[in-house]
């Protein structure tokens, strides 16, 4: 039947049905479901009827639209449930998506959190140390000093003590991989923050390396306890600083002052012979470098230290 034989009032009934059509459509996308699903309906139902179709006569003498037409009607009353599930499924996976993604945006901010409150305390103790690298400078130390350290001072087998140009970085994480299996058994974790650029230190390898196991391995057994080392290296002036700082039960004031002292052993001593930390200092003098200790009981030790620096 072509649209011109259709009666006036079928043609409207038909511009109506295509109406609720796009009605159907708006109220889905504002997942407004059940209003949608009737306007789908209409939608479908209304060109039907203006057609006409084949049509019988009920009990009552009145037109009725015939078994086969309610079928089709219902079969794409299913299609449109089947489809606003799918949808309905489809925007309960894109909820969940954005839920995760959530979290993983709040494990990252803490992560961002965490490691800016480590650098800030880095920096706090670098600006810290800087007074003490001006008072340590006006002293200075004696060649008899430097002469009297000299028998502790390490030396390799065929190593001639030579000065070489060396990232300090690579030596610190060379020493610290050293201890990492005695460091787990103690249940120390040792984290290192490095600077973004290398920097360099005029030594001999031997030595340099020497120096700082000797502090590590202070730091793993005299812990007794499980926690950090802290190992931040940075730039302060002309100056390389290290700060190696663990979280263990520390010395008081009268016994740190006392620890880079030859066979000296605190009030947590351990088995040993003392030589380590003295050994550290002796190194450093050597070089014309400095180290110092802070600690305080319950609040764990910090061995500082500072190089010269060189260009490459």
């Amino acid at each position: 039947m072509s649209w011109n034989k259709l009666e006036k009032s079928r043609r409207t009934i038909i511009i109506v049905s295509a109406l609720c059509l796009a009605v159907g459509f708006v109220l889905f996308a504002m997942r407004m479901s059940m209003p949608s699903l009737i306007a789908f309906t209409l939608a479908a139902v209304l060109p039907l009827w203006a057609i006409g179709g084949r049509t019988g006569t009920g009990q009552n003498g009145k037109p009725e639209i015939e078994d086969d037409m309610i079928t089709a009607l219902e079969g794409r009353l299913e299609g449109y449930k089947m489809e606003i599930n799918d949808f309905n499924s489809t925007i309960k996976s894109k909820d969940k998506e954005i839920s995760d993604l959530n979290i993983l945006l709040e494990h990252e901010k803490k992560n961002l959190a965490e490691a800016t409150a480590k650098a800030n305390q880095a920096i706090a103790e670098a600006e810290t140390a800087k007074d003490a690298l001006k008072t340590s400078r006006k002293s200075g130390v004696s060649l008899d000093d430097t002469a009297s350290m000299a028998g502790i001072l390490p030396q390799a087998e065929g190593d001639d003590g030579k000065k070489q140009v060396l990232d300090i970085t690579t030596v610190i994480k060379s020493a610290a991989d050293d201890f990492r299996a005695a460091a787990a058994e103690a249940g120390v974790v040792i984290n290192i923050v490095d600077p973004a650029e290398p920097m360099y230190v005029s030594a001999a390898p031997v030595m340099l390396r020497t120096m700082f196991r000797d502090i590590i391995d202070n730091a793993v057994k005299y812990m007794k306890q499980s926690g950090a080392l802290q190992i931040t290296i940075a730039n302060l002036d002309e100056d390389i600083f290290i700060a190696m700082k663990d979280n263990g039960k520390g010395l008081n004031e009268s016994e740190t002052v006392h620890i880079f002292e030859l066979n000296f052993q605190g009030s947590n001593r351990v088995s040993g012979n003392g030589l380590g930390l003295a050994q550290a200092k002796a190194i450093v003098d050597y070089y014309g470098g400095m180290i110092y200790a802070k600690s305080s009981p319950g609040r764990g030790m910090g061995i500082y230290l500072h190089f010269p620096a060189v260009r490459k």
